[in-house]
């Protein structure tokens, strides 16, 4: 499993907020875990990579949404130990089985 930063804009309406995005998430089984960094970045667990991730954030959100996804793990900056630990350690929520 690889771990993944989606950062996300929403410039035009309607405005998409972290908390849609989130539970959209939690509809799909190729995200296994995610952790909400800021208020526009959340750090996701995927068994897939970019491209999937990108397809099912393009699926829904395409019209009202730019966003962004990388490898989390050439990922370098300041952040708590609590991100280090999501990022360096991934681990699926149990949701999915």
């Amino acid at each position: 499993m690889g771990v993944f930063l989606i950062t996300f804009f929403s410039p035009i309406p309607p405005v998409i907020n972290r908390d849609e995005i989130l539970d959209y998430l939690n509809t799909q089984s190729i995200i296994k875990n995610w952790y909400a960094v800021s208020p526009n970045a959340i750090l996701v667990v995927c068994e897939f990579g970019i491209p999937e991730i990108t397809k099912i954030i393009t699926d829904r959100f395409s019209n009202c949404l730019t966003c962004l996804i990388t490898d989390a793990n050439q990922a370098n900056g300041l952040a708590n130990q609590e991100v280090w630990d999501f990022i360096n350690n991934p681990q699926s929520s149990g949701r999915w089985g």
